[in-house]
């Protein structure tokens, strides 16, 4: 909401790319999800063409930092704790497989963490809230999206062909939306 904000432009300059009150006067609603696929600068009118909704292609490359990926890894709902994963939550990636135990005459199962402090874009769950009423409907996502530099992506793409992958829930008091600790200052807005 602070990020835009209606301004008087001179009437012989209003073009008609740009977003006027008289045409949509309710898009600073409308475009609250909106990210933007161009550069838009302080001061500068936003026209449409700029813009990407959620349900838009492109959106996700709009949302994804410089330097990131995003990746898609199966997830059940035992997986994906329930369902209450959600985008912008952060995750510990756990890698589970059979191995031949010592003596090769059975198998041993064996757990690690591979990626902690992971950035969850997405899953591909549905949630619906009927108009007026309090219930919400989930239906259970079969895959996450998770945000992750070029290498730690060839990390998640090995590691889940070797075995299961269960996403863990942090806490947000661990860190917040510190992200992954081995990051480099970008210059940013």
């Amino acid at each position: 909401d602070s990020a835009v904000n209606w301004r008087d432009w001179p009437q012989n300059n209003v073009a008609e790319t740009m977003i006027t009150k008289d045409a949509k006067p309710d898009a600073a609603e409308k475009l609250k999800m909106a990210r933007a696929r161009l550069p838009i600068f302080s001061g500068e009118p936003i026209v449409e063409r700029k813009l990407v909704m959620p349900n838009q292609a492109g959106f996700m490359s709009a949302i994804l930092p410089q330097g990131m990926r995003a990746i898609s890894v199966a997830i059940s709902e035992r997986s994906a704790v329930s369902g209450f994963i959600l985008p912008n939550d952060r995750v510990d990636v756990i890698l589970t497989r059979k191995l031949d135990g010592p003596d090769g005459s059975g198998k041993i199962v064996k757990s690690e963490t591979v990626l902690s402090n992971v950035r969850v874009l997405a899953i591909n769950q549905t949630f619906r809230q009927e108009t007026g009423e309090d219930k919400v409907t989930v239906t259970e996502g079969k895959t996450a999206v998770l945000e992750l530099d070029s290498m730690m992506s060839e990390v998640i793409t090995k590691v889940e062909a070797a075995g299961e992958l269960s996403l863990a829930l942090r806490s947000i008091a661990e860190g917040g939306d510190a992200g992954i600790q081995d990051t480099k200052p970008v210059l940013a807005e």
